[in-house]
């Protein structure tokens, strides 16, 4: 059986999905319902979190008209310590409850020095700091690479701070070939220095570039000349800042896409105000004293003396995309304990309009850093349902409102967009609303998916996880209108610290008549794998209609065993799939891939696993177990069938036909006759144990399957 022989597949190398804030059911260009999540922390005078509101203590309008609240979820960060462990916490909280948090170091109006300083304190802010269940990213502003996002919205602290260590490094921009999501950076460098390859020699701080101990000694002719030296000085500076404020109006825009609440923290000296404000009285007087000793009236420069309103007006449009994405800057002035202080302006103004706050004047950033997490540690998610929204990124202004704490201070998202469609947006924001998506590990079922991974003992410790994703196609194909059908496959796997593992993306190309032959009634089975470490795994898989932007999202959790201490262990049991049903396409990772044993083999014969196979119980069903260190002797096999709520329906008819060696020592396959009664049609599971008939070990197994009519 070959993979792959009716597709063209690639890897992907940038794009990304739709919002997850909105769920919809969509009619053409209409909008049926839209179910509106707003994430909301209320804070008291005390600047701490005020604990204990209900849904009756809200209200929330849009325009003229108050909003019912379906539905209060609160999320209390505190409370949330006391969980079972972070896959849990990250399983089941929605990504509007959660805090992201996007680390922007400004390369452009910074000195190394101060970067320096911010990134030490950025270190240990995401390691020290962040809660579990925190979502982070980094990025760099440049005037030469503009915005760069190093690291996604992830909860890995490892990548977050291998990206810090590393800032400044070009190939660093390129992230870590075939991760397009940017999940996972390049390894660093051993001993990689801070570079800023956006700052020389000649362009620091514009304000150096003349000197007041010079001008005494020049003539007044030399004074003119100066005069307009810096003139065009002033021109160059503000052309940089025009640059920064595009890069800024575009993040802006682009978080939008982000789910819930985030905050920017932005490290940054800032720019000279007087670039922006002028110098007003003094520069006239210093002009005036000019002229009169040239003995002509010099023209004036209205910039140096009023300052750019343009440019100003320029800044505070940007930083309103900010407000209505629901995004705060908190802005951090790393140049530390100065005297000079004519660099206010930037930190001030990003956080007055947004809501955020400023750190200035200190040295110990870190501890400022941490007490801005204190104001979100409860975040109130609010649901409310709105109907009649045109498809059209349209922005629906709202306000939140807490009556019965009139002094406590009220964060919320201002108002939320209509989706719009997918073709329109940036490959950032594509890229955002599928990290946004995996990271958030939520079901999505506009593309309906199903998961299979089973853990096969391979080298150096590590475990060989085979992935099959089955993709609904009567889902893929619903909207798409296209010649060709792009569709994007990601799949990761972090630990139980929220590290990064392993990951592999995929675009498959399918010609849409091809694909509306071929998958109506059934689909698209993709096989990948990954290669994992013992210990508990939660494993994320989205499939995306690059054209459409319909998603699908799905996530299991995985324990991978440790085969090093030779207990017992199985993978399975796996159904055989009947040939011919699925499309089926096999991962492409080039010579790592096809050195691979493809583990799905009995007697040399291949077959392909069903994710939920379909049995019947007219007849006995074969199902293959693969089993580790159950050693020589007489085996015993028992069942047990459960609904899918969970409840006992009776013991399985299940048994051994046949034990298979293999060449590897302690692994051995065997087959399995399964014969199911006369069930209701649905969805069940299969709880396995098998073990030597003198029960002195035993190892156990679940597989779920589904009875049709």
């Amino acid at each position: 059986m070959r993979f792959g022989a009716l597709v063209t597949a690639a890897i992907l190398v940038g794009s990304l999905g739709p919002a997850a804030a909105v769920g919809a059911e969509e009619f053409e260009d209409r909008i049926d319902v839209l179910e509106i999540q707003v994430p909301v922390n209320v804070v008291g005078r005390d600047g701490n979190a005020v604990r204990g509101l209900t849904s009756e203590d809200f209200v929330v309008r849009e325009g003229r008209r108050e909003r019912e609240i379906a539905d209060l979820r609160v999320i209390d960060l505190r409370a949330l310590e006391s969980t079972d462990g972070r896959i849990q916490m990250e399983h089941v909280l929605p990504a509007e409850g959660r805090r992201h948090l996007l680390l922007v170091f400004d390369l452009t109006f910074s000195s190394p020095g101060a970067i320096l300083r911010a990134r030490q304190a950025a270190r240990r802010f995401v390691l020290r700091d962040l809660h579990p269940t925190d979502l982070a990213a980094v990025m760099s502003f440049s005037e030469q690479a503009g915005p760069q996002l190093l690291v996604t919205f992830t909860s890995d602290r490892a990548q977050l701070a291998r990206a810090i260590d590393n800032l400044g490094r070009q190939d660093l921009l390129k992230g870590r070939p075939g991760d397009p999501l940017r999940f996972v950076v390049d390894n660093p460098s051993t001993g990689a220095d801070l570079q800023s390859p956006d700052r020389s020699a000649s362009d620091q701080d514009v304000e150096h570039t003349l000197t007041d101990t010079t001008k005494s000694a020049l003539d007044a002719t030399e004074e003119v000349m100066e005069r307009e030296i810096a003139r065009q000085e002033r021109s160059y500076a503000r052309g940089r800042i025009e640059t920064w404020v595009g890069y800024l109006d575009f993040l802006g825009r682009a978080l939008t896409r982000v789910a819930g609440r985030k905050h920017v923290v932005y490290f940054s000296e800032g720019f000279d105000d007087r670039l922006l404000m002028g110098r007003g009285a003094q520069q006239q007087m210093q002009d005036q004293r000019l002229s009169a000793r040239v003995g002509h009236q010099l023209p004036v420069d209205p910039d140096a003396l009023y300052g750019n309103l343009s440019l100003l007006s320029e800044i505070t449009r940007a930083l309103i995309d900010f407000e209505k994405s629901g995004t705060s800057i908190q802005a951090v002035d790393i140049a530390g304990v100065s005297s000079r202080r004519n660099s206010g302006f930037l930190h001030s103004t990003m956080a007055r309009e947004t809501g955020g706050v400023v750190i200035e004047n200190t040295n110990e950033l870190e501890e400022e850093l941490g007490a801005i997490l204190e104001r979100s540690e409860v975040t109130y998610l609010l649901t409310f349902r709105a109907d009649d929204v045109e498809r059209d990124g349209s922005y629906h202004p709202i306000e939140v409102k807490v009556p019965g704490a009139p002094e406590a201070e009220v964060l919320f998202r201002p108002g939320y967009h209509a989706p719009e469609p997918f073709q329109d947006l940036h490959p950032l924001e594509k890229s955002l609303l599928a990290a946004d998506a995996l990271a958030a590990a939520a079901p999505r079922r506009e593309i309906a998916l199903d998961l299979l991974a089973a853990p096969f003992q391979a080298t150096s410790g590590r475990a060989y996880v085979p992935v099959i994703v089955e993709i609904d196609g009567d889902s893929v194909l619903d909207s798409h209108d296209g010649d060709i059908l792009p569709l994007e496959i990601y799949a990761y796997a972090s630990d139980s610290r929220g590290r990064m593992q392993d990951f592999f993306t995929q675009l498959v190309s399918l010609r849409s008549a091809d694909a509306r032959e071929s998958l109506p009634g059934s689909g698209l089975k993709y096989y990948g794998h990954l290669n994992l470490d013992p210990g508990e795994h939660l494993l994320r898989v989205m499939a995306r209609n690059g054209a459409t932007g319909d998603t699908g999202v799905s996530s299991i959790r995985l324990v991978v065993p440790d085969f090093a201490d030779e207990r017992p262990d199985l993978a399975g049991p796996f159904a055989p799939e009947p040939l011919g049903r699925w499309l089926l396409v096999r991962e492409n990772r080039g010579a790592e891939g096809s050195q691979v044993i493809y583990p799905f083999t009995v007697k040399n014969e291949i077959f392909v696993p069903a994710v939920r196979p379909l049995l019947s119980h007219r007849e006995s069903n074969p199902l293959y177990l693969m089993a580790y260190g159950l050693g020589p002797g007489e085996l015993a096999v028992s069942g047990e069938i459960f609904d899918s709520e969970g409840e006992t329906v009776g013991p399985a008819d299940i048994e051994l036909a046949e034990r298979v060696e293999t060449e590897t020592k302690g692994y051995e396959k065997l087959q399995l006759g399964f014969h199911p009664p006369d069930l209701e049609p649905g969805g069940y599971r299969l709880h396995l144990t098998v073990g030597r008939a003198d029960e002195s070990l035993s190892a156990k197994a679940v597989m779920s399957f589904r009875i049709g009519r």
